[in-house]
């Protein structure tokens, strides 16, 4: 949405990064037209910003749609399916800021770190069926001998409709590095959810046996994949990683799966390359973990709500996070 006063840009941005903004404090306008198909007809539509420092208001095609304030490291959908207009060109407008503001941390213009406005993180177009599978959850923890993994599995369900909706859960687990299944359960849970709500439900525990565990020298990942269907017709998927892995303390020994191990670490700021700023793209993510591997780190710590860019690249690569 190039034209008089705006400026071509990508995002993940902040104005910070460009010389003639770097200390602007303020709000700024970000614009994007976005085609929307007849075949969305039915479907729910979300606008899914992984950040936008500090506050977020989203308008589509001048209509206010959502707002995010004053939490500027954390993730936000805005449902926008009442306002498109499906087989037309849509406008999308979004206003950020990060003004100076006494209603929140920190107080007073002084800012101990970086205060980049804009939309810092990436910024997806979520399009689902009207009941859809909001989050997925799991807690993975082999047993004391390691020779098997309990699985505690949740789901967050969002239905939209004016009328309640069961469904079924069912899922599988994959090993991410061979591809091998290792677990399905096709129908593990029916689920009534109410209309126009979202229920949190615990999917029946599972177990895998001769786990590869999770150990930062081999970081082992699975795959879950969970699905809905209704009357045995898929309605929606959603997939997340995982490591089986122990973390205990005992006495003055940290412990990964029994094993005492020295965490040598060193903290990793995002933001410090003024290149990017907070708005940091994948490949230099994937370079600064890149980097502690190679020092030998296998932690590291940080202060505010974490990309989830640098969550997965952490689990891929071996890297305890704090």
């Amino acid at each position: 949405a190039s034209g008089e006063g705006w400026e071509e840009i990508t995002v993940p941005h902040t104005w910070q990064a460009s010389d003639k903004t770097a200390s602007y404090m303020g709000t700024a306008w970000y614009r994007r037209r976005l085609d929307a198909p007849l075949s969305w007809r039915g479907h729910v539509v979300r606008l899914e910003f992984e950040a936008v420092y500090h506050t977020a208001r989203v308008w589509i095609n001048g209509r206010e749609a959502g707002d995010h304030v004053g939490k500027g490291y954390t993730a936000f959908t805005v449902d926008v399916t009442t306002h498109l207009d499906l087989g037309k060109v849509n406008v999308i407008a979004v206003r950020a800021d990060n003004s100076f503001s006494p209603a929140m941390l920190p107080r007073g213009n002084s800012y101990d770190w970086a205060q980049d406005g804009g939309m810092t993180r990436p910024v997806s177009v979520l399009v689902t069926s009207p009941v859809y599978l909001q989050y997925l959850w799991i807690d993975a923890v082999p047993d004391p001998a390691m020779t098997s993994a309990s699985l505690a599995m949740r789901a967050v369900i969002c239905n939209t409709l004016k009328e309640e909706r069961t469904v079924e859960i069912g899922y599988r687990i994959m090993n991410q590095t061979t591809g091998l299944l290792v677990l399905e359960n096709d129908s593990a849970l029916a689920v009534p959810v109410p209309s126009g709500s979202t229920r949190e439900v615990a999917i029946p525990e599972a177990r895998v046996e001769k786990p590869h565990l999770w150990h930062f020298d081999h970081p082992h990942l699975y795959l879950l994949e969970a699905w809905l269907t209704r009357k045995g017709k898929p309605i929606h998927s959603l997939r997340t990683t995982f490591g089986v892995r122990a973390i205990e303390v005992r006495g003055t020994e940290f412990l990964l799966n029994g094993e005492p191990v020295r965490l040598m670490g060193v903290e990793r700021m995002a933001g410090s390359n003024p290149a990017f700023g907070m708005a940091e793209p994948a490949p230099w993510i994937d370079h600064d973990h890149d980097d502690l591997k190679n020092l030998n780190c296998v932690f590291t710590r940080v202060h505010w709500q974490q990309d989830k860019r640098v969550l997965d690249d952490c689990d891929r690569k071996g890297i305890l996070i704090q």
